[in-house]
């Protein structure tokens, strides 16, 4: 089965999730990693998605002046080692500022769909008394 988008803005916390398997399956080669959610949702990342998020990661909690990045995918066009994945995330000439703005933007959006949701919630419960 192949991946699909996923249509939603979420923000997944410790508490959201169930558990999480870490691991080579038997027949591959390569680590998955498989958050199950409490909601019964699973997301699986594959190695290469893990490897390139981990490398961005560790760069901003090491890097003095590297505050955000944004990595996006292009594929490589050029001969491969095997088990190297053709499709990479990449960083982008994008500043901190904007990558920042960005994600502000993204978290003000979703602070606003889940008041408006509570409301809804809230008028529903009040229309059931």
């Amino acid at each position: 089965m192949r991946g699909r988008a996923i249509a939603m803005i979420d923000v997944i916390r410790n508490q959201d999730i169930k558990r999480v398997l870490i691991g080579i399956p038997k027949g591959h080669k390569h680590l998955r990693i498989c958050l199950e959610l409490k909601n019964g949702n699973n997301i699986i990342f594959q190695e290469a998605t893990i490897a390139n998020i981990s490398r961005a990661y560790i760069t901003l909690k090491t890097h003095h002046y590297i505050r955000a990045q944004e990595l996006v995918m292009k594929p490589t066009h050029v001969e491969l080692k095997e088990g190297y994945a053709r499709h990479q995330l990449l960083e982008t000439s994008k500043t901190h500022e904007e990558i920042e703005e960005e994600l502000g933007n993204l978290l003000k959006h979703l602070s606003n769909l889940f008041y408006s949701s509570l409301y809804t919630v809230q008028g529903l419960f009040n229309v059931i008394i």
